[in-house]
Order: C-alpha cells, then sequence, then structure tokens
C-alpha cells in the first residue's frame, strides 16, 4: 500500500488506458500491432508531461495529479466532442471548438488549483488515483485475454471436428490451373445499378464476355454481410449447415474467423499442392496471413504521412480533434491532414491491383485468394483512377453524393479489371480458373452480385443464370478435379441472429427477379 502511495505511476495508466479501450473495443476487426505508434506516442506525452511539471513544481506527486488532470482532458476532449457535434441540447449545437474550448480551459484551471491546493493530502490521492489507474487498466485487457481465448478454443473445436466443414474427397487433377478468386466487396449486379444507380454498366460485362466469362445474370448473394458470406462460398456449403457439426454451445459469431482462414476451399487445393496467394485487407479476421505467399504493402511506422484507420479514430477521439477541422493551419484545407487517414487503404488497394497482374510469372499451381475493398467504401477513387480529394464528402453526403461516389469505385474498378485480366490470361501457362464475384451487393440491395466465371473448357457449359457462391467451387472440384459434389440450391437468407447461427428467407422487396421476368 505504501508503494501506491509513495509512486505516482497513475498517468502512465491513464496515457495507455484511451489506447488499449479502442484497441478492445474494435479487437475483432484489427491486429494488435495497429496500436503500436498510439501506445508509443501516448507513452512519451506522458511522461514528458510529467518530466515538465516536475521542473515546475519540484514534487513529483503534484506533478503527477496535474499530469494526470491534463491527460484525462485531453484523451476525452475529441469524444465529447464528437458525441456533442451529432447531439443538439435544446435546439444548439454544443459540439463547437468555441464553447467546448473555454468549458475545457475552465476545468484545467479549476483542477490545477485543486491540484496545487498545499492542504491537499498527495499520498492519499495518489493511492487513489493508482488504484482507479490499474483497474481502468485491467477492464481492456480482460476484454482482449476473453477474446483470444475464445478464439483459441474454437480453433481447437473445429480442429477436433475436422467434419465442421466437411471432408476432403476430390483427387488432384494432372494438369493444374492457378485459381484467382477475386471478390470486388459490395459490388452489385447490372441491372441494379441501371435500376437504383441509373448507370449503365453493359460495357464492363460486355468487356468480360468478350474476354471469354460467362456472367451469371441472374445471381444473388446467399448471405448479405461479408463474413458470412464468404465463410459460405469458401466452405461450399451454408452456414446452417455448419452450425449443426460444431459442438453444442459453440458461438457462430466467434468461429467466423477461422471459417474465413482455414476453409475448406483453401485445404482442398493445399492437399493438392497450390501454394496458396493472400492479400492484405486491413481487417484481421479475414487475411490469411499464414498463407504460401501473403502481399502487403510496406508501412513506415517513422513517417506520419503514413496513417492507419486505427490510428485516425484514435486521434479524433483526443484533443487533436482540432487538428482535423481547423481549416487555418492547413493551406488546402481541413481534409489534408484528415485524408491521410485514407491513404492506408489507397495504398493497400492499389498495391493488390498492381501485384494481381504480375501473379502469372509466379512458377507452380496457385489459389489467389484477393479481396478488393472496392466498390465498397471509404470512396476515395474517382472513375478515371485519380484519388479524391475529399473522401468525407461521400459519407456525410446526402444520398445522391453516395451513390456518385460508389458508381465512381466501380467504374474505377471496372477499367483496372479490363485491362489486368487480359494479361492474366494471356500470361499463364495452363489457362486459368477466375471468378470475380460480389461477396454482397451495394447497401441500395444486398442481395442481387456480380457473379462471372472464366473457365476453360466444357465446365463453361455447367454454369446458369442464377448461380450464387454457395456453389461456385462445388462446380470447380467437380468440373477439374474430379469431385462429385452435388450442386445445393441457390438461396438467399438474411441473418436473424449470428451468435446462435440463426437465418431467415429474405423479405421479398429485399431481393430482385432475374433480369427480364
Amino acid at each position: 500500500m505504501k508503494f501506491l502511495q509513495r509512486y505516482a505511476f497513475h498517468p502512465i495508466v491513464l496515457a495507455i488506458y484511451p489506447v488499449l479501450a479502442l484497441l478492445a473495443h474494435n479487437i475483432h476487426e484489427v491486429e494488435v500491432s495497429v496500436a503500436i505508434r498510439s501506445l508509443v506516442l501516448s507513452l512519451v506525452l506522458a511522461i514528458l508531461l510529467m518530466g515538465i511539471l516536475q521542473l515546475i513544481l519540484k514534487n513529483w506527486l503534484r506533478a503527477a495529479l496535474v499530469a494526470s488532470l491534463v491527460l484525462i482532458l485531453f484523451f476525452s476532449f475529441g469524444q465529447v466532442y464528437n458525441f456533442l457535434k451529432g447531439q443538439p441540447v435544446l435546439g444548439m449545437h454544443l459540439g463547437r471548438y468555441r464553447l467546448l474550448t473555454p468549458v475545457y480551459l475552465v476545468l484545467l484551471g479549476c483542477g490545477s488549483w485543486w491540484a496545487l491546493s498545499r492542504k491537499r493530502n498527495l499520498p492519499q490521492v495518489t493511492l487513489i488515483l493508482n488504484i482507479v489507474a490499474i483497474f481502468l487498466w485491467i477492464m481492456p485487457i480482460l476484454q482482449m485475454g476473453s477474446y483470444f481465448t475464445q478464439k483459441m478454443i474454437v480453433r481447437t473445436r473445429l480442429q477436433a471436428h475436422p467434419d465442421a466443414t466437411g471432408g476432403i474427397t476430390a483427387t488432384a487433377a494432372q494438369v493444374k490451373p492457378d485459381i484467382y478468386y477475386i471478390i470486388l466487396d459490395s459490388y452489385s449486379r447490372a441491372d441494379v445499378l441501371q435500376q437504383d444507380y441509373g448507370f449503365d454498366n453493359s460495357y464492363f460485362v460486355d468487356g468480360l464476355r468478350k474476354m471469354g466469362f460467362y456472367v451469371a445474370d441472374c445471381s444473388q448473394t446467399n448471405y448479405p454481410s461479408t463474413e458470412v458470406s464468404l465463410s459460405s462460398s469458401l466452405n461450399m456449403t451454408y452456414l446452417q449447415e455448419i452450425v449443426k457439426t460444431l459442438p453444442p454451445g459453440t458461438n457462430l459469431h466467434s468461429t467466423m474467423s477461422d471459417l474465413l482462414i482455414h476453409n475448406l476451399v483453401r485445404k482442398q487445393f493445399e492437399a493438392f499442392g497450390y501454394k496458396t496467394v493472400a492479400f492484405a485487407t486491413g481487417y484481421a479476421w479475414i487475411e490469411w496471413k499464414d498463407a504460401s505467399m501473403y502481399l502487403e504493402p510496406e508501412f513506415n511506422l517513422l513517417s506520419l504521412k503514413e496513417m492507419r484507420p486505427f490510428e485516425a479514430m484514435f486521434i479524433k477521439s483526443t484533443a487533436a480533434v482540432a487538428l482535423f477541422d481547423i481549416q487555418a493551419l492547413f493551406p488546402q484545407g481541413p481534409q489534408e491532414i484528415d485524408n491521410i487517414s485514407y491513404q492506408d487503404h489507397i495504398k493497400r488497394e492499389t498495391f493488390l491491383l498492381n501485384r494481381l497482374e504480375d501473379l502469372p510469372s509466379i512458377p507452380g499451381a496457385k489459389f489467389i485468394y484477393a479481396h478488393i475493398l472496392i466498390p465498397h467504401g471509404p470512396f476515395v477513387f474517382e472513375a478515371d483512377g485519380k484519388t479524391v480529394p475529399d473522401p468525407q464528402k461521400f459519407e456525410g453526403g446526402d444520398e445522391k453524393t453516395w451513390k456518385q461516389g460508389y458508381v465512381n469505385e466501380v467504374q474505377f474498378i471496372n477499367g483496372r479489371l479490363l485491362s489486368i485480366l487480359p494479361g492474366i490470361i494471356a500470361d499463364s501457362s495452363v489457362p486459368p480458373v477466375i471468378i470475380i464475384q460480389g461477396d454482397h451487393g451495394s447497401k441500395v440491395n444486398r442481395f442481387p452480385i456480380l457473379n462471372a466465371y472464366y473457365l476453360p473448357g466444357e465446365a463453361k457449359t455447367r454454369l446458369y443464370p442464377t448461380i450464387s457462391p454457395v456453389n461456385s467451387f462445388r462446380l470447380i472440384f467437380d468440373a477439374y478435379f474430379g469431385a462429385h459434389y452435388k450442386l445445393l440450391d441457390d438461396t438467399p437468407y438474411a441473418t436473424i441472429d449470428l451468435t446462435k447461427g440463426e437465418f431467415s428467407t429474405p423479405k421479398k422487396d429485399e431481393i430482385l427477379d432475374c433480369p427480364g421476368k
């Protein structure tokens, strides 16, 4: 107890806590490593602040008390600002710097006066703050520990029950074509683009067909969200069936990452001697980091011009949010610094598209999993490939503005694929198998998707207009690897409760009939 009274470490813990809390809240989406810079900078800020205050006040306990006050105000400012910015009080918008900054300065002044009072029992206050800081620090640690423990238990259960995602029944083909599974996140079907966006996508569809692709005009996703849709397509079955084979009490949501990363399709190809090639997506729960080749752009930790979305989110939760909004500080406006948070996304997608066309040169049979986060937001590309000066205008704009941002991204990825795909086909020593597929549609209509197949030989004759993702690899394994999977009914399902694995057929207005019907 005397240690807690004598040594004031609460500023250090309070500086680390906001980063840990944000990391714990987003642990399903990101890796721990994305928080390293934020942790280091917060720690350096706390140490420097304590050192400066010690030089001024000549008392470590008092310096620590003032430092904790400053840190609490600094790390809470952005959260309070963002909350008030979107929540008018009695018709007044209180989320403004000219209103909030004076309030915080008054709090800082009053708090400093209280902390500097000679009558203050500093050891007792230090004891209380140390204990509070420790409890704050423990909560996100326990939250993350629980997540990783549950994840490990689920992985062990799945490994102990290999039939959870079926068995390997196919035999390896003598001639092994490269297999490209290209996911265009949120890419809607052509008739939806025409009907809901006023955009004619026929030039892209016709371009694919001229290359030899079969485009399924009536295709719909089996599930309207990424994690469920891809878990189904990569395990060649409906999630309802996987739920039946999992051990009782298994949380389906917690199994998604393992179902996505260690899926049956990948196991099949690896058993046949294929190399797996995967790209970084920025979402840890969907990244195949243990693939034979995992490709990602270099990230310079020492450059502040390269900022991860997590870091931007953290900065916006602090008083540094002012840097994102005060136009006078930047010649080109506030978006100059705000757009730094989009650079990671731009760099990653550009890297993927540039590397995609080089993959035929890699020797040996390959299963390529390329999850392209286009036309999914943020909308950072213009139709001609230039980067958008202010992506936020699409996120915060009206429906018309949002749709324009979406169409821009559709046009951009169309152009890139029409230039990349002929090279992949021409440079492949064995004619490749290529699937280009939306995991789900846009927010306007989540079920109708782009679904196109380049299948050399007679396999193309097995395709049909309503084929859905759950049957994609069933057909491919049957056609090229001598498997005997039966095609399933092509049925769309809406998610009711992912934790329990409960699904239902979507409402009538959520699905779209085949064009021409």
